[in-house]
């Protein structure tokens, strides 16, 4: 996290009863938040002003369009796919085949996502972004937190030997973590973030085995329950999906 920043965001009083008529029992740490966010979280001031009148427009609901949107560009990108981004996911496939040929994430109920420039078919910024999503994951005994790291650390080390592109990063999601992070909205801005992040990844990501389309189907109906459940998680996530989507749009306008 950043380190704090002498910078105020004020809220208007007219606002602040706003805020209080449509969130009575959140109020306290939607505000903190927005405050925090600048102060603590390194954010903008910009960008505080942005979520407040999310909130104060009601934003409760996932933004479906710009999900379809995204959809859309992988669905071209799968068209024609790319010789190089093809063997890194060829590649990734055999690492966890490899690297799980117990089946341990299966065992434990998670399936894995990629994303960014290989599900968007983008040699010219290829890397390999993964996620491991799956239901449950504060239950995990330490030796499994330790297989996960072994893990990021293999595929990291594989990478160094071949002509990939960035380093990949590989990291943990769950339905459990986000409900807690969202529970705990008091302790932790950037872990909010984060949470909103990864939520966004899990919604919008490609499936690194077609075989588990049907799931993350489930999953997915599930993980936007949870997080439409919380307009300020919903408002978070519209804005990483709406993200991702500037980014994708500018990178082929590059092209």
């Amino acid at each position: 996290m950043s380190e704090a920043r002498d910078i105020e965001f004020e809220i208007s009083q007219d606002k602040m009863e706003q805020l209080k008529s449509l969130y009575p029992e959140r109020v306290d740490s939607y505000v903190k938040f927005l405050k925090e966010a600048v102060t603590e979280g390194g954010g903008e001031l910009k960008d505080s002003t942005d979520i407040l009148q999310r909130l104060l427009n009601s934003e409760r609901t996932l933004n479906q369009r710009t999900i379809d949107d995204l959809d859309g560009y992988f669905r071209k990108a799968k068209e024609s796919p790319k010789d190089i981004v093809a063997q890194v996911r060829d590649y990734l496939r055999f690492f966890f085949n490899v690297n799980d040929r117990d089946g341990w994430l299966r065992s434990k109920g998670f399936h894995i996502i990629v994303y960014g420039s290989i599900q968007y078919n983008d040699p010219r910024n290829l890397d390999a972004d993964v996620l491991l999503v799956g239901e449950y994951i504060l239950t995990l005994e330490p030796e499994n937190r330790k297989l996960i790291r072994s893990m990021d650390d293999g595929l990291k080390s594989q990478w160094k030997t071949r002509d990939f592109g960035e380093e990949p990063h590989l990291s943990i999601f769950s339905l459990d973590s986000i409900e807690n992070v969202a529970d705990a909205i008091d302790t932790n801005v950037f872990d909010f973030d984060v949470a909103a992040m990864d939520a966004s990844t899990a919604l919008t990501g490609m499936p690194l085995y077609d075989q588990d389309n049907e799931w993350f189907r489930y999953f997915r109906g599930r993980l936007r329950k949870v997080v439409e459940a919380d307009p300020l998680l919903t408002i978070l996530v519209n804005r990483e999906i709406e993200s991702c989507l500037a980014n994708r749009e500018e990178r082929v306008r590059a092209r």
